[in-house]
């Protein structure tokens, strides 16, 4: 397999941290681009282990990254939030989105 690319950042599990989910990029209006996903907190690796999102930054277009940073913690009452998607909006607004994983149960 050919490899196209190189390895700038890696995000590893580690104690309170033994999960990395999905993520989204998105240039902000400084220039700096944020990556920002969901980062497992906690001991449980399950899609049902509590979460946040968390971001990384890069001043040098992709070159090299800050250590991850907490961005919104869960609502209280959810298990996590988790699937984040950014986008740039027509008037240079960031929209975020992401799904708020609920506990329900069916009686």
């Amino acid at each position: 397999m050919k490899v196209i690319g190189k390895r700038v950042h890696a995000l590893p599990p580690k104690n309170g941290n033994p999960r990395n989910g999905e993520g989204s990029f998105v240039r902000l209006e400084s220039g700096r681009i944020m990556y920002l996903f969901t980062q497992f907190c906690g001991t449980s690796r399950t899609d049902s282990a509590s979460s946040r999102l968390a971001a990384c930054y890069s001043d040098d277009d992709g070159e090299s990254w800050s250590e991850p940073i907490p961005f919104l913690e869960k609502p209280e009452g959810a298990l996590n939030i988790m699937s984040v998607s950014l986008l740039t909006l027509q008037n240079g607004e960031i929209g975020l989105l992401f799904l708020q994983k609920m506990n329900l149960t069916i009686l």
